[in-house]
């Protein structure tokens, strides 16, 4: 099924300007600054409509918190909730998962959320998988020694297939 597009996405993206990062990008090595008293950076690759990471934030004000999300029409709804819950801890970079390595420096990351990600069933989509050997690598390089990784799903083929490739990677 085909997500319909948001009634007035762009001036509702507008009003969320504070806590959207548009351009990711630009913040490579400065994501500490958006909340300078936290000591670590959490990430949610694929955070949808928020639920999870509006929750997670307002639970641990310390921690300065990321998702990612690459469809405008849940983005909006999730940087929405946020800013009627408060949460000064929290932001969302607007862009895919696959540029990870462009926004975010080595060893920047300490836990990463991987909840009920699109599990590409078919054998030709396996490279979308964000359990791909290919973001594996990715995630190793943002992540410190020591750092979590975790993931939910209700897909038992691709838990099994994540499964086999953390133990690979």
């Amino acid at each position: 099924m085909r997500m319909r597009k948001k009634p007035n996405l762009a001036p509702r993206m507008e009003r969320c300007s504070d806590i959207l990062i548009a351009d990711p990008s630009q913040m490579k090595g400065k994501w500490l600054s958006l909340k300078p008293d936290a000591k670590q950076i959490w990430l949610e690759i694929g955070c949808g409509k928020g639920g999870f990471i509006c929750e997670m934030a307002a639970r641990h004000p310390e921690i300065n918190f990321l998702a990612v999300e690459k469809y405008a029409n849940v983005l909006v709804t999730a940087c929405e909730e946020a800013q009627d819950r408060g949460l000064t801890n929290l932001h969302f970079l607007w862009g895919d998962a696959e540029y990870l390595d462009r926004f975010f420096t080595p060893n920047s990351i300490r836990t990463l959320y991987l909840n009920f990600s699109t599990p590409f069933p078919k054998k030709r989509q396996a490279t979308h998988r964000l359990t791909h050997p290919h973001f594996l690598k990715m995630y190793r390089n943002i992540l410190p020694e020591g750092a979590h990784v975790i993931q939910k799903t209700d897909g038992r083929v691709f838990f099994q297939y994540s499964l086999a490739q953390f133990s690979q990677c």
